[in-house]
């Protein structure tokens, strides 16, 4: 199996490339035994570096791969097994602080329904299995994770073939079923994320069906708004988000399956999106959004391809990179907030440890209330004693936004200034 591919602090790691603006380091190879159908990136054993998780068909366990400080990592099974995953996601569901896993089972007689299996996370790389969902017949097995209703626990999505179910969770590993997304001909991927700016998380799906992405507004309480559709190629298989053109408001980056480009679409910042860019791309199944040249513009990367980005919305001629025979899944993932991608982002965006995180306009989060300054402008906050505190993580908004900015635990304002920074639920502020 070829993993193509994690980024961890801007540099791709697990493919291999050499081009004109672009290179990564060799490509890095581990056995599957199976058919690799989806991967994800988390930090599982609680040391601050990326770990990745492999599901899979043809297997009787989903890999884990624990990373060391030297971008190598170590090979762990059995502790997850069944028999055959279609899709993993990473979230933490019974509140001890510990990533957890959510897999997708394919279908079996004699119901032939799916299910989600909830794997609890130990805290060293291993997990133990926890609820089973029910999830009825599946075409396509995309799930997603967010805090839909606000109440600090995470939720998940998950696509079907009548729509997306809502699971709302109940903060124990369990979780139960709230309602369904409907009007979409044949979903093929979906992404969680506050494409409207109001704090609350809001549903992007992909409908192979119908050849569009389609966008639902989240209203806090579990349930979506109507469906604001946008034109995309045939086919389209996965979507980003990202900041394409530098205003401050999310983008979508598509892959289209039977198209050769790639999508971009603009966003306005109320949920809306300009018609479709298109940038020629092979067929794309697979994509994410890094910044992989370190020009501080982000990029788009396929399961074969890099499309870096020019600031103003277009990107330039892709460039293939190696990453072996099929590769089926790519992810990106962003620096904790030390080494490399700490001192990057506090020289882009002006921020400083001292007794605390000095950030634009001279607001500060003391030390005991921060521990990590992520790449991407994302701030991760735990309670504990500064960088590096192995804490749980706070749960949901301990912030509110008044006329003059965000007030934050200790009396720590950021003001609202411009677009304000945007305080999401689960401990993390972008700005």
């Amino acid at each position: 199996m070829v993993l193509a591919g994690l980024v961890a602090c801007n540099a791709l790691v697990a493919t291999a490339a050499q081009a004109q603006g672009v290179s990564f380091i060799a490509r890095r190879e581990f056995d599957f035994y199976g058919r690799p159908t989806s991967l994800a990136v988390g930090d599982f054993n609680g040391d601050g570096r990326p770990d990745i998780v492999v599901a899979g068909l043809d297997n009787n366990s989903v890999m884990v791969l624990l990373g060391s400080a030297d971008g190598s990592f170590q090979e762990l099974r059995g502790s997850v097994s069944g028999a055959g995953f279609l899709s993993v996601a990473v979230g933490e569901f019974n509140g001890d602080g510990m990533q957890d896993l959510l897999v997708v089972t394919p279908g079996q007689r004699p119901d032939y329904l799916s299910r989600v299996i909830v794997f609890l996370g130990n805290g060293d790389g291993t997990f133990q299995q926890g609820a089973t969902i029910d999830i009825g017949i599946i075409s396509t097995p995309s799930i997603a994770v967010g805090d839909f209703n606000g109440d600090g626990f995470q939720d998940m999505v998950v696509a079907n073939n009548s729509g997306v179910s809502v699971f709302l969770g109940n903060g124990d590993g369990t979780f139960r079923p709230f309602g369904t997304v409907s009007g979409l001909t044949r979903p093929s991927s979906m992404l969680v994320g506050d494409v409207n700016g109001d704090g609350v998380p809001d549903l992007v799906i992909t409908d192979a069906g119908s050849d569009n992405v389609s966008v639902r507004l989240g209203n806090g309480d579990g349930h979506f708004q109507a469906a604001r559709n946008f034109a995309t190629g045939s086919g389209p298989a996965a979507v980003a988000l990202g900041d394409f053109n530098g205003d401050g408001l999310l983008d979508l980056a598509v892959a289209n399956r039977n198209s050769p480009y790639v999508s971009v679409l603009l966003g306005n910042g109320d949920g809306g999106f300009q018609a479709q860019r298109t940038f020629g791309s092979d067929a794309a199944y697979s994509i994410a959004v890094g910044d992989f040249n370190g020009d501080g513009m982000q990029d788009i990367v396929t399961q074969s391809a890099v499309l870096l980005g020019n600031g103003d919305g277009t990107f330039q001629e892709q460039l293939p990179f190696d990453a072996g025979q099929g590769p089926t899944s790519v992810a990106v993932r962003r620096g904790a907030g030390r080494g490399r991608c700490q001192r990057q982002r506090q020289k882009s965006h002006g921020a400083s440890w001292e007794r605390g995180w000095e950030l634009r306009r001279g607001a500060k989060l003391r030390s005991r209330e921060v521990s990590c300054l992520r790449c991407g402008g994302r701030l991760q906050w735990r309670w504990g004693e500064g960088p590096g505190s192995r804490q749980p993580r706070v749960r949901g908004c301990v912030g509110s936004f008044g006329e003059s900015g965000w007030e934050l635990p200790g009396g720590a304002k950021l003001p609202g200034g411009e677009r304000g920074p945007l305080f999401r639920s689960g401990g993390r502020l972008q700005w």
